[in-house]
């Protein structure tokens, strides 16, 4: 029995289709996956460089127009300033979403005296302050002393729990962005 089922050979025919015959709605749609709620529109950059096709799609003003509305509400509006959705989004400041801002604070501290009174010592206090944002309006905070090299992965998700770690809201007004965290 095994042997005639090693013997049977079965070929299956694969009919090739290159990515440019699909419509341009469906790559739009897939464009649109690409960039999600998370507004990750560096990739919809690096899928732009994959062809001159994908390069005129992802510049799609739809795209951009929904992205810019995400980020600043109904305040986006296209001006002399800003001729197109794109342009909008590169050149007017908002958040980063793709990333961590790290703070990094450094103070001195006297320390105890010696009992000569002659010898001062000093203390470099250092610590971090790490703040993540989501484009949902979530944001993590967290303060220590671990360099940014072990912590960025620890932050990459809002889902994030462990001691130390500050869960809040941030909102936009203007360029203006207030935080609020437990």
């Amino acid at each position: 029995m095994f042997s005639s089922l090693n013997s049977l050979k079965c070929y299956l025919v694969f009919q090739e289709t290159h990515i440019s015959s699909l419509p341009v709605e469906l790559l739009l749609y897939i464009f649109r996956w690409v960039v999600s709620d998370e507004l990750d529109l560096r990739s919809l950059e690096q899928l732009s460089c994959v062809c001159h096709g994908f390069y005129v799609c992802s510049r799609d003003p739809e795209l951009w127009r929904l992205s810019c509305q995400r980020v600043w509400g109904k305040t986006a509006w296209l001006t002399k300033d800003f001729p197109s959705w794109r342009d909008m989004f590169v050149r007017r400041p908002h958040l980063r979403f793709d990333g961590i801002y790290i703070s990094k604070i450094q103070y001195y501290r006297f320390g105890e005296a010696g009992l000569d009174h002659f010898y001062k010592p000093f203390h470099l206090v250092e610590y971090y302050r790490y703040l993540r944002v989501f484009p949902d309006g979530h944001v993590i905070m967290l303060t220590t002393a671990e360099e940014p090299s072990i912590m960025v992965m620890k932050l990459r998700s809002k889902t994030t729990s462990f001691e130390g770690i500050q869960v809040g809201k941030y909102k936009m007004i203007g360029d203006l962005v207030c935080c609020i965290v437990n």
